[in-house]
């Protein structure tokens, strides 16, 4: 049977890897018919601004992981993106009613900053000779313990502020490959907190998809065929079928670990062992509203608030939840026109599945543990509302968040590039933040350079024609 008469692509996933896919397609490949097909009522994925009931706060996404090179860096500007500079916090030992002086917080979490880009240089340059079971938690320990300007108190406090990157990376740090762990590495330049949100910059990304009338909401697919020759045929949850001449899937890792879609042929030995090599965490937020921002000085233009507040564990516990680093974010430090009286409580791993199964008065308790610590602190403060994510129970995410290398993963790099090394059967591509390109893993830039890869990919096949499977592969390598 000959191909299709007129060359048509389906995306499955409409975030931000799906939606760029579609825009290059639609401008480099204009005479192409896209369809995308999205699970949730929404575009995005984990890119979600919530805009309801005064609220406007990014659910999922909310930096900018260095903005030299970074693609998303244009369009931040030229929708009049404000930035914040997040990179202080007040430090609260286990035990202190108060935080540390600032001069001595500031040491400290610079100090912290500190492990994580030894952990990174050290992995780059030693990946070979590193175990696969050394943590970053292995390497800050005894980083830490060779630094010779820090006293023995400021060495366990500093260890124990290196849980901040459990939060970075949605995985705990004990956890965390530092064999891998160069693979976080970022952009250079600065790291910007989205203080404007990331609707704007979404939306832009969408545009020319929403525009085009392609994206089919609320449509889960369930299967995807590429016996065919000369086709590939998606199913619906509904039990539609429909035939494209290729198709991209652009559905977080956790969907494919999950094999929520199922594929026929089945994907090859080595693509399959890279979906479940690959290390998928949960990063939740809870963000609690007030009638003011009463823990701030009265000037707080002058005062300079620190941005996040961090709470220390009891280290002569086991540092499991509830006692672990928990990280809260002022939003009312924010720039003024994006600030809010809110705070926002990041939780991550092991400590968001404890706190995602807290009845309603546990959490109320679990809360105050740390509100009573702030300045200015009441009994009588009590929230005016609650949100919560909930990207742990998320059918659409898959029940996460983002991408991470685990201890005892062995071929990282090669499970990366198997999973982004053009065409499967001839016919299919992936893409998203698992897919990242260097220094993308686990972040919006590198789901949006997935998705232009996939579709580069895909119109030098269209070209083509699709003859076989061979044919393509030759082409692309």
């Amino acid at each position: 049977m000959s191909p299709l008469p007129q060359k048509s692509v389906s995306i499955v996933g409409a975030g931000v890897a799906g939606l760029r896919a579609a825009s290059y397609i639609l401008q480099h490949a204009p005479t192409c018919r896209v369809s995308i097909f999205e699970a949730n009522d929404r575009v995005g994925g984990r890119v979600y601004t919530y805009e309801k009931d005064g609220w406007r706060v990014d659910m999922g996404a909310n930096w900018i992981h260095g903005m030299e090179g970074n693609p998303i860096t244009p369009i931040a500007r030229e929708t009049g993106a404000i930035f914040a500079a997040l990179e202080d916090a007040a430090v609260y030992p286990h035990g202190l009613s108060v935080p540390l002086p600032r001069a001595e917080s500031e040491k400290l979490f610079g100090r912290t900053w500190e492990v994580a880009d030894n952990a990174i240089a050290y992995s780059k340059e030693n990946s070979g000779r590193i175990g696969a079971d050394e943590s970053l938690f292995d390497f800050a320990k005894k980083d830490v313990e060779e630094d010779k300007d820090l006293s023995k108190e400021e060495k366990r406090w500093v260890c124990l502020l290196s849980e901040f990157f459990t939060n970075f990376s949605a995985e705990d740090v004990r956890r965390l490959s530092l064999k891998y762990y160069f693979l976080e590495e970022e952009l250079p330049g600065e790291r910007p907190y989205l203080a404007s949100t990331y609707s704007p910059i979404l939306e832009a990304i969408a545009k020319p998809s929403l525009d085009g009338g392609i994206v089919r909401l609320s449509t889960p697919i369930t299967h995807v065929d590429a016996s065919s020759s000369h086709s590939v045929t998606i199913t619906t949850m509904e039990g539609t079928k429909e035939a494209f001449d290729a198709v991209i899937i652009a559905v977080p890792l956790g969907v494919l670990k999950k094999q929520m879609i199922t594929i026929t042929p089945s994907l090859p030995t080595r693509l399959q062992q890279a979906i479940d090599s690959l290390g998928f965490g949960v990063l939740e937020k809870i963000f609690l509203k007030f009638d003011s921002a009463w823990w701030l000085p009265k000037d707080k233009e002058k005062a300079n608030p620190p941005s996040f507040h961090a709470f220390l564990p009891d280290p002569s516990k086991p540092l499991e939840p509830p006692n672990v680093l928990t990280l809260m974010l002022s939003l009312a430090s924010l720039p003024t026109g994006t600030d809010i009286p809110a705070l926002a409580f990041y939780i991550a791993a092991d400590q968001a599945h404890y706190v995602s199964s807290l009845s309603d008065s546990d959490l109320d308790a679990w809360i105050h543990s740390y509100l009573r610590l702030l300045p200015n602190y009441s009994p009588t403060q009590k929230p005016t509302a609650i949100l919560k994510t909930s990207w742990g129970s998320d059918t659409w995410s898959g029940g996460g968040s983002y991408t991470h290398i685990n201890t005892g993963t062995k071929n990282a790099v090669e499970d990366i590039e198997v999973l982004g090394d053009g065409c499967v059967h001839g016919r299919m591509w992936f893409a998203g933040e698992h897919v990242g390109t260097w220094r993308g893993m686990g972040t919006v830039n590198g789901a949006y350079e997935s998705g232009e890869r996939a579709a580069k990919g895909m119109i030098s096949a269209l070209k083509l024609g699709l003859q076989t499977v061979n044919d393509v592969e030759d082409e692309l390598s």
